[in-house]
C-alpha cells in the first residue's frame, strides 16, 4: 500500500466479493493500471481486468506467486535503485468507493494531507493511552477506509504498533 504513494500512484482497494461487473464500474472509473488481488478473487480479477484492457502481466496476487502471475514482493526493489519525490500534499492517494447502497458505488478522493489529518487525529486519542508495545487488531476489510487510513498508517507507520490482520470478514 505504501509503495503505491512511493510510486506517486493513487490505490483504489476494491471488495474482494465484487463479481466482475462491480470490479469493471470501479476499474473502469478509477481508470486503474494494475490489479492486486488475492488468489480467491483472481478469476474475477482476471476477466475483470480483461473487459477494461489491463494486460495479464500487470495482475499481481497477494499471496505467493503462481505459474501465471507473480506476487507483489516479485517486484520489489531495493530503495537504493530508487530515487523518491515528494508527494503534493493535495494530489490523490486513495480513490475509495462507497458502498453504493443508493446505486453504483460512487469514487472518494483521500489527498495525501487528508490521510496525514486522519492519522494525527486518531493518534492524538489513542496515542495517549496506547505504546510500541501494543498490538493493534484489523478487523475492517482491507478495502473498507477504516482499515486502510486508521490501522495501516495509524499502527503500523505512526506509532510502531504491531497489527494482526483478519484475513476474512464473515458475518455470522
Amino acid at each position: 500500500m505504501v509503495g503505491t504513494f512511493y510510486a506517486q500512484a493513487t490505490l483504489t482497494p476494491a471488495n474482494s466479493a465484487y463479481n466482475v461487473n462491480e470490479l469493471i464500474h470501479q476499474l473502469k472509473l478509477s481508470k486503474a493500471k494494475a490489479i492486486i488481488s488475492e488468489k480467491a478473487a483472481l478469476h474475477t480479477a482476471i476477466d475483470a481486468a480483461r473487459q477494461v484492457g489491463i494486460p495479464q502481466e500487470n495482475i499481481l496476487v497477494v499471496e505467493e506467486s503462481t505459474p501465471e502471475f507473480k506476487c507483489w514482493k516479485d517486484i520489489l526493489v531495493d530503495d537504493k535503485e530508487i530515487e523518491l519525490e515528494p508527494n503534493d500534499p493535495g494530489s490523490v492517494a486513495l480513490l475509495c468507493f462507497s458502498s453504493g447502497t443508493t446505486g453504483l458505488p460512487k469514487a472518494v478522493m483521500l489527498s495525501h494531507r487528508n490521510i496525514v489529518s486522519a492519522v494525527l487525529q486518531f493518534n492524538d486519542i489513542d496515542g495517549r493511552y496506547l505504546s510500541y508495545r501494543d498490538v493493534f487488531c484489523g478487523v475492517l476489510p482491507f478495502y473498507h477506509i477504516g482499515y486502510v487510513v486508521c490501522s495501516v498508517f495509524d499502527s503500523e507507520i505512526l506509532v510502531g504498533w504491531a497489527l494482526h490482520c483478519c484475513f476474512q470478514y464473515l458475518l455470522a
